[in-house]
């Protein structure tokens, strides 16, 4: 089986609390699509938050009367798979980083897989917009910094973040921008800080398209604007069997808008 034990703590609070706590879901327990998520409340096993205050707020989730964690946070399932279910562990109840984080449980293994490091936390609808229309990726943007790409079929967990850095920038982060209709394409931006002549700092935007299979990035043009690359900024036009990811026609001609002569992608990434 090619899922990693990746959450060993989670797995021995789940045995250990079965001798002070129910074994099954309390009264007042929720469904979340193959799953029941307990009611919020302090958990007596999570040390101090980033406030130094005791006592995080947490979730048990069961899967047909099976713990998968004690210390759940913000759960939330595959609008097309209900048994795919992805959860967070905030810092406070792991003792390092492997023990925190998003992670991902579908009921075929017997430990949750670690997506990353930071806790995964939105709004529903950006929540469902993560899932591939294929059911086949999932796209883990976590913090600004830390982007990862879950593959279901290889169970690998790419850091897009790291693989799309683009060199010689002051920073760079790797922003979801969303899947194309079929689900084989993912864009992606590259909000870049460079320096200029004279050390004068400036923000620019890259918009890239991803195939989630092979990791490959194709450059597709740069916003001069922080952060750019927003909803209506750019377009999915069909191709043949699939879309190509392409500027919006209404920037077609826009001082905004240019094409470098070289890509800025990491060799490796292209």
């Amino acid at each position: 089986m090619w899922w990693p034990v990746a959450v060993r703590f989670l797995f021995a609070i789940s045995i250990g609390l079965g001798q002070d706590a129910p074994s099954r879901p309390a009264p007042g327990s929720t469904r979340l699509g193959d799953y029941l998520v307990e009611p919020g409340r302090l958990s007596g096993v999570c040390g101090a938050d980033k406030h130094g205050s005791l006592g995080q707020i947490t979730q048990r989730i069961f899967f047909k009367d099976r713990l998968v964690t004690a210390v759940g946070l913000e759960p939330f399932v595959s609008p097309l798979n209900s048994s795919r279910l992805v959860f967070s562990v905030a810092p406070p109840c792991g003792t390092n980083e492997k023990e925190t984080g998003a992670f991902f449980f579908d009921g075929s293994q017997n430990h949750p897989v670690q997506l990353s490091v930071g806790i995964l936390e939105a709004a529903l609808d950006v929540l469902n917009s993560l899932w591939s229309p294929d059911d086949k990726f999932l796209a883990v943007p976590a913090n600004p910094m830390e982007f990862t790409l879950f593959n279901f079929q290889t169970g690998g967990v790419s850091n897009l973040s790291r693989r799309f850095y683009v060199q010689n920038s002051v920073m760079c982060t790797v922003q979801f921008r969303g899947w194309s209709p079929d689900g084989k394409k993912l864009a992606i931006a590259l909000a870049v800080m460079v320096s200029r002549q004279g050390g004068r700092l400036a923000d620019e935007t890259e918009l890239v398209s991803v195939n989630p299979a092979t990791l490959r990035g194709t450059y597709i043009a740069t916003m001069r604007k922080k952060e750019g690359w927003r909803t209506g900024e750019f377009a999915w036009l069909p191709k043949e069997k699939s879309f190509d990811l392409a500027i919006h026609p209404d920037l077609q001609g826009s001082l905004l808008v240019y094409a470098k002569p070289r890509s800025p992608l990491p060799a490796e990434s292209e």
